[in-house]
Parts: structure tokens; sequence; C-alpha cells
């Protein structure tokens, strides 16, 4: 899938591979964030808090999610941003 198709408000965001089977790789000037990572049901698969810092990249270990469309949404210095991803 194309990294256009798969952001939403996401304009500086970098994300990959999409899809995934195990790790998911992100970057971008987001600073600190809190993160929500929910399935299409709407059902919490994961929260937490990193830190990217001058575009550092981070690691989402989703390796354990089931199969499906996930959607990433982060607030911070930056504002408000999601991002939807592939689990195979």
């Amino acid at each position: 899938a194309s990294d256009l198709v798969n952001r939403i408000n996401a304009p500086n965001i970098a994300a990959w591979p999409v899809p995934t089977s195990n790790q998911l790789f992100m970057s971008g000037p987001m600073g600190k964030v809190n993160y929500t990572i929910v399935d299409a049901l709407g059902r919490t698969a994961a929260t937490g808090e990193l830190d990217f810092g001058n575009g550092t990249t981070q690691k989402f270990d989703v390796g354990h999610f089931a199969p499906g469309i996930y959607t990433i949404t982060g607030s911070g210095t930056q504002g408000k941003w999601n991002y939807m991803f592939v689990k195979e």
C-alpha cells in the first residue's frame, strides 16, 4: 500500500513497512507524543508515550496484534495526528 494512502492528517510522518508483520517504524517532527493504537473495531491495542525528538525513529512492536487494519492516534506539542497501517 502506498504511504500516501495510509496517512490521515499526518503530513510529515513516515512509517514503514506497510503492511507490517512484526514491527512498525515511525519518524517525523513530532516531539513527545502520547499515542493510542486501535483496531478497526475501535478496541485499544496499545497505548504509551514516545519521544521522537528531532525526527528520531521509533519502533512499535505489533507482532502480537491480530491481522487487520489499525490506527495510531498521537497527540503532543505538534498537535494531534492519525496514521493507519495494516498488520499482516
